[in-house]
Parts: C-alpha cells; sequence; structure tokens
C-alpha cells in the first residue's frame, strides 16, 4: 500500500505512487476502494475483466477511475485488487490497459463510505521520478 489522501475543499485527493505504473494505477484503486468502503467478504466473489485505452497516462489514470466507479455503481461490486493489471504504451501517446480486476459484491442495502461522483480533471497529474511513478487525481465526493 503506498497511497495518502490530502485535503481538497468538498472533494477527496489521493496520491500514491509505485515503482511501476500498475502498481500506481492498483494503489489507486485500492484506496479508492478504502473510499467507498462498505461491509464486504473477505475472500473475492469473482474476478472482472476490462479494457481501456486513452490518450496520455493521466487520461487513463482518470477514466481507470471512473471505470471503477461506473463498475460500483453499476453492478453493486468493490475492487479487491487485480489478478493482472497491465499498461501498454501503443503509440506515440496513446495507452492501452488490461485488467483482470478482483471484486466483492456489495451487500444489499449496505451504504458506501462515501458516494463518489467521479474522477475530476483538477490536479490530476502521473509522472516519473527517481525511477518511481507519483500520481494524484482528486474525486467529487
Amino acid at each position: 500500500m503506498s497511497y495518502s489522501f490530502f485535503d481538497h475543499t468538498a472533494d477527496v485527493g489521493i496520491e500514491a505512487c509505485g515503482k511501476t505504473l500498475p502498481d500506481l494505477f492498483s494503489d489507486v484503486a485500492e484506496a479508492l476502494s478504502f473510499i467507498m468502503s462498505a461491509p464486504v467478504n473477505k475472500k473475492p466473489d469473482g474476478t472482472l475483466f476490462f479494457e481501456i485505452e486513452s490518450e496520455g497516462v493521466e487520461n487513463l489514470l482518470l477514466d481507470f477511475v471512473s471505470e471503477i466507479i461506473f463498475l460500483t455503481d453499476s453492478k453493486c461490486i468493490l475492487p479487491r485488487g487485480f489478478k493482472s493489471l497491465k499498461i501498454i504504451k501503443t503509440e506515440k501517446d496513446r495507452y492501452s490497459l488490461k485488467s483482470q480486476m478482483n471484486f466483492n459484491v456489495i451487500i444489499p442495502g449496505t451504504e458506501l463510505g462515501n458516494n463518489i461522483k467521479g474522477a475530476t480533471y483538477n490536479g490530476l497529474s502521473v509522472e516519473k521520478k527517481n525511477g518511481r511513478y507519483y500520481g494524484r487525481i482528486v474525486l467529487d465526493v
């Protein structure tokens, strides 16, 4: 686990770092799951495959977080780690993400800790420094 939260007016900010881009994205997803926290089984209930392609690594992070929020809202599931998470630079500034996300089903009638409306471009960043990847994203709650 390599993430923290920062204060942001009416929103929640996540800062994360990882040795690789997949590590960074995985840590952001873990923080996202913590924010939404709900009582779930300890063992994952299943695995879901999804794929995203975006222009720029920052947009990929935003689209990744948005996809997790969408899946949580539409399928009533919470991310619980990844069997695999691969990020490939496909062309000039395009990135492809393929993921097998472990999830837990949210118990019917359970409310999430925080209802996340979406991810924002405000303060969005991903950069590589000293051999590690650092990212920031702000969530509208």
